[in-house]
């Protein structure tokens, strides 16, 4: 007899654990039914499998990898940022205009519920000073498997490789409802289903936005879809020279047509070989998916002195001036910049020589050094795509939601949760918190 899901996970038995052998034909798969179907086993999908579960109905989920809570594992650089220590407003505002919706969904369960529940799965966690939520171990695959264990309790089974290519409903058009979900095995028969796929970013895990289509095909309205929480790429050669350099605090903006600044984020950035990354590009991303592209000549602007007027830097370096005029403007300005950019801001054409002495500089080099250092610029070429995104920007507008079960408006039984939504946040475990709860509530809704 084959031993359960859960005697893998204790054991480390990773083949087993991440594949199951039994195939069923299309005959076995119609005498079927079960109290649910979760199609995904990401965060939405885990949880709400696991709530629903605990519930004491028969949940059955179809995930089309060989492995269970794949973003989860390399969220947080493999550390798994949870959720974060804002306060509700705070947190909900993140989210921008959509975040209203979240009010209820948190109100059910939000971040205490959260780490209530990993503590109960034997995961502890810890805040740190910016407010962000880790596991104490720092490993995120801890958090996976304590979800799997959630998940697979009592009458929950999960088989791997089984994508969900369509859910199959009944009733007229004016009252739809589920009858189940179509995979190429064959149907399962279910009463309800959360959608819970995932979006579109990280396709390499298998979030190819499947679930979308499947959507749009039940008569939901999908918006736009766009990478969000993603790089910008640059076709400046001197990114390449910058690449590794992290600056913890600036102000990043994105300049479009007409010189006029459009979005900013500060917090910090990172250089890359091809553009600039860092949580206050990703989350700068958010608000640029979707314009940036009918941007002529979009420019990402450096303020690389946040909080101080341009007045009072010009003032600074009158000073410094003044009190070493036989310093090398390059060694000034590695006082307070990191060595590889102050070349970068005295390499640009049109600016005073590095090799200049702080005496010698005009009026109107001392005004260009000020201009650059405030508004330092860079041609952008976009955003990364899919592949390289954390989030996806668009899915189903919260209107076709009720946002007390997670259930559609449109189809009776039909749950939708995490990343299919049009709701997405910034940088610091807001995504995965929103994952969560309304994966749980969305499992905590079916009727019993």
């Amino acid at each position: 007899m084959r031993p359960s899901t859960s005697v893998y996970l204790k054991t480390g038995m990773k083949p087993l654990l991440r594949r199951r052998d039994r195939t069923l034909n299309n005959s076995q798969h119609g005498s079927e039914m079960w109290d649910a179907i979760v199609c995904g086993a990401g965060a939405a999908g885990l949880v709400s499998a696991g709530r629903a579960g605990e519930r004491g109905l028969r949940i059955l989920i179809l995930e089309k990898t060989d492995i269970a809570g794949s973003k989860i594992r390399i969220s947080g650089n493999g550390r798994c940022n949870l959720s974060n220590a804002a306060p509700l407003h705070d947190f909900i505002e993140a989210f921008g205009q959509n975040g209203h919706f979240l009010y209820s969904v948190f109100h059910r369960f939000f971040r205490d519920e959260l780490l209530g529940l990993l503590g109960r799965l034997g995961v502890r966690a810890k805040t740190e000073p910016d407010g962000r939520i880790f596991p104490r171990s720092d490993n995120a695959a801890d958090v996976a498997n304590a979800l799997m264990r959630y998940a697979t309790q009592g009458g929950c089974e999960i088989r791997y490789h089984e994508p969900a290519q369509d859910i199959v409903l009944k009733g007229s058009s004016g009252h739809r409802e589920i009858c189940g979900v179509r995979t190429p095995r064959g149907l399962y028969r279910a009463s309800a289903v959360i959608m819970a796929t995932g979006g579109r970013s990280y396709s390499s895990l298998g979030t190819t936005g499947d679930g979308y289509e499947i959507l749009r095909r039940s008569g939901h309205t999908i918006t736009p879809l766009h990478p969000a929480l993603a790089a910008f790429v640059s076709d400046a050669p001197r990114c390449r020279a910058l690449e590794g350099l992290s600056l913890p605090d600036v102000i990043l903006s994105l300049r479009g047509d007409g010189g006029r600044d459009l979005f900013s984020e500060r917090g910090e950035i990172i250089f890359t070989s091809s553009g600039i990354s860092g949580p206050a590009a990703l989350n700068l991303s958010r608000h640029a998916a979707g314009r940036i592209e009918t941007m002529r000549r979009p420019e990402l602007v450096l303020d690389l002195i946040p909080g101080v007027s341009a007045e009072e830097v010009e003032r600074r370096i009158d000073e410094g001036c003044g009190r070493s005029p036989r310093r090398h403007l390059v060694n000034y300005l590695k006082e307070f910049l990191p060595s590889r950019l102050a070349v970068d801001i005295l390499s640009a054409r049109g600016g005073p020589d590095a090799a200049k002495k702080l005496g010698t500089l005009s009026c109107a080099e001392r005004r260009t050094l000020t201009r650059r250092l405030k508004a330092h610029l860079f041609p952008c070429r976009g955003i990364r795509g899919f592949s390289h995104a954390m989030t996806t920007r668009g899915g189903v507008p919260q209107e076709e939601i009720d946002p007390r079960t997670m259930e559609s408006r449109l189809v009776a039984g039909l749950y939708i949760t995490g990343e299919l939504l049009d709701m997405d946040g910034p940088t610091g475990g807001y995504n995965l918190q929103a994952a969560f709860s309304t994966g749980w509530l969305a499992g905590d809704s079916i009727p019993a």
